[in-house]
């Protein structure tokens, strides 16, 4: 049970959405910020911390997204030795 319980204090889930479509709906971004953040291309970065949702950064590209979020899993690494894994859901055309 300890071991549980370190892992979901030391984890993290950083993520990014390739539309704010969502984040509109949800009520996480306002009115003027959804059409302004979709005509700049704004990709915003989340992450999940001890069960709380909250920003962390935003890109102007689905690659940069990426680049960042990496980065931010060495931050949080801290140099350590770690596991880390990744999801990208494919679209069909």
């Amino acid at each position: 049970m300890t071991a549980a319980y370190h892992v979901c204090q030391a984890g993290c889930m950083p993520m990014t959405a390739n539309t704010l479509k969502y984040l509109y709906m949800g009520g996480r971004i306002g009115r003027a910020t959804h059409p302004v953040g979709t005509l700049l291309n704004i990709k915003p970065i989340i992450s999940i911390q001890e069960g709380i949702i909250v920003a962390a950064g935003q890109t102007r590209s689905m690659a940069q997204a990426f680049a960042r979020i990496v980065e931010l899993m060495a931050e949080r690494g801290g140099g350590r030795r770690s596991h880390q894994g990744g999801h990208h859901p494919h679209r069909r055309a």
